[in-house]
């Protein structure tokens, strides 16, 4: 619960910085077939992200804050499901390492949303 906060809290922070305009998600469906084709689909499954963004108009930091709770979220999802430490550490690194194909994936229609991000420091 503490690095949701945290995490809300950091991408809360930078809200006075001037922002591209509201992205339109696509549809849920649509945003799942992305995210199968990235190898996405267990996290998507797990977490319902693409119901959470589809068909909603949102500020490109709205977006990360909807990736970066569903990170959270699919983390603590398989710490339950009896993963080691050890285990979800790793995974926790390769969700890290992963995560800009992640934002790729949901805002493949809006390139100055993923600038956007950059310039926020959220992704590389």
């Amino acid at each position: 619960m503490k690095l949701k906060f945290v995490a809300i809290c950091i991408l809360l922070s930078v809200a006075s910085i001037n922002f591209a305009g509201p992205v339109k998600m696509p549809s849920a469906q649509v945003l799942n077939e992305r995210l199968g084709e990235k190898g996405f689909q267990h996290f998507a499954e797990k977490t319902k992200i693409a119901d959470n963004l589809a068909d909603r108009e949102l500020e490109a930091l709205g977006v990360a804050i909807t990736v970066e709770t569903s990170l959270y979220d699919y983390n603590e999802n398989l710490k339950k499901g009896g993963l080691s430490e050890q285990q979800l550490r790793k995974n926790q690194m390769i969700m890290k390492m992963t995560k800009p194909m992640l934002f790729k994936a949901l805002l493949q229609d809006s390139p100055e949303a993923l600038d956007e991000l950059k310039q926020l420091g959220l992704i590389e």
